[in-house]
């Protein structure tokens, strides 16, 4: 369900919008976690630009999300940045102070410089643990996930 990234905008705020709820109910499941980091990602995986949540929708999951209590692990700190990720594109870009609250966050967890770097810098290369929670599974072998960037 989440990485339907063809989907127009409008479905994808929707989606969320049904996925916070979800979140709400103590712990965050980490499935619904990686579904809205899915959702509502800066990046897509292979959908168009153009069919991103805008920022303004995202920067208020990313506040409802920020209240829960969140576990400091590698899942989490991926959803957040999928979430909140600069790409340098100023459409999908959220607000500096959204970005800087969810870095503000990763303080003092494990790899924090990792997903700070991640979340700052549009140029920022996954590893493949990354690739694969981004895919959703295992990627197969053979199967290399490059920038789309020149």
């Amino acid at each position: 369900l989440a990485n339907l990234e063809r989907l127009p905008a409008e479905s994808k705020v929707e989606l969320g919008r049904l996925l916070l709820p979800k979140l709400e109910k103590g712990t965050p499941d980490r499935q619904i976690l990686w579904a809205l980091g899915r959702v509502g990602a800066r990046q897509p995986f292979y959908g168009p630009v153009d069919r991103a949540v805008p920022p303004g929708e995202v920067a208020g999951w990313i506040d409802s999300v920020l209240t829960l209590p969140l576990e400091e692990t590698s899942g989490t700190a991926q959803a957040l940045v999928a979430l909140g990720r600069t790409t340098g594109d100023r459409a999908r870009d959220l607000p500096a102070s959204v970005v800087e609250t969810i870095a503000a966050r990763f303080e003092g967890w494990e790899e924090a410089a990792h997903w700070t770097s991640l979340l700052r810098d549009p140029h920022a290369s996954l590893v493949q643990s990354e690739q694969e929670w981004l895919f959703g599974d295992r990627l197969p072998t053979g199967l290399i996930l490059r920038d789309a960037a020149p």
